[in-house]
């Protein structure tokens, strides 16, 4: 069975007590979600003609710049072409949106909110995909890029044998949770890790369905 958030004023306290600890320590709450491709792909609604979506290695992806030019392309050089691809959206030759696709064990620093220990590591059975590091072009939010880009991922991954997507988002970021249930994503688990005061915790809860999918531990987590 699916976990599912808490209601609103439950939730509302969540992620005000999870602000606090942020302020005051280092902190993560992340959370875990699955979608069958089958799914995915039934819940895409008209596509943007004016879009193209295309591929590219990590080695050759300095075009989603102009989507987004704080991103540091650093943090994606040295992924493997093999298991590793960035996916984009253009709109008049130009990248408005991207995402990246990870096959296998994922990397740590590949599922963080920013502090070297809160990284925590996946890892993937065969069927089984991970979308990372999504953006979209701040002047085009709201116009369901995210969802456009997913359904043209979960297409190209299909014709690999793919059968689902698996992704993480913070407690806090309410418009990429949103986006992600309302085209089929069901919560699946989470995670929690706070170091302050002189205490360490951390804590991992995922459902049955994630196997034969793993979660690793915090990198902070001793």
């Amino acid at each position: 069975h699916n976990m599912n958030l808490s209601g609103g004023f439950r939730l509302k306290l969540k992620r005000f007590a999870y602000s606090v600890m942020r302020r005051v320590g280092i902190a993560d709450y992340g959370l875990i979600f699955s979608c069958h491709l089958k799914r995915l792909l039934g819940s895409q609604g008209p596509f943007d003609r004016r879009l193209q979506f295309e591929e590219l290695p990590p080695a050759n992806c300095e075009s989603i710049c102009e989507c987004n030019p704080e991103i540091s392309l650093q943090l994606f050089a040295t992924l493997d072409p093999q298991r590793f691809r960035c996916c984009v959206l253009r709109m008049e030759n130009t990248c408005v949106a991207y995402a990246w696709i990870g096959l296998g064990d994922i990397p740590a620093e590949h599922n963080s909110n920013g502090h070297e220990w809160t990284g925590l590591p996946l890892a993937l059975d065969e069927s089984t995909a991970y979308v990372f590091a999504v953006y979209v072009d701040t002047r085009l939010r709201g116009k369901r890029l995210y969802q456009n880009l997913l359904c043209c991922i979960a297409r190209s991954l299909e014709s690999e044998g793919i059968e689902r997507i698996v992704l993480t988002a913070d407690l806090k970021n309410e418009p990429a949770i949103k986006a992600v249930q309302r085209i089929g994503f069901e919560l699946i688990g989470d995670s929690k890790f706070f170091r302050g005061f002189g205490l360490r915790h951390a804590s991992y809860r995922v459902d049955e369905s994630f196997a034969p999918c793993e979660l690793g531990k915090y990198v902070g987590d001793r």
